[in-house]
């Protein structure tokens, strides 16, 4: 069965990931290095790169 290129594009990401778990051993920084390599680091000034999670209080109250 052949994939859809979207399929593919999602594999090839998620094993791009996993090369970063493997080599910074640390999932948190793992993370944040694979998305400011793919996107840049965030610059607050012109809101480029990724950006931090904001969660409202009251969503996050509501769930704990």
């Amino acid at each position: 069965m052949e994939l859809k290129s979207y399929q593919q594009k999602v594999i090839e990401n998620l094993e791009e990931y996993l090369d970063y778990i493997q080599e910074q051993k640390n999932l948190p920084k793992a993370f944040n290095q694979y998305w400011e390599d793919k996107i840049g680091p965030y610059n607050p000034f012109d809101n480029t790169g990724m950006q931090p999670l904001k969660i409202p209080f009251q969503m996050l109250h509501t769930f704990v």
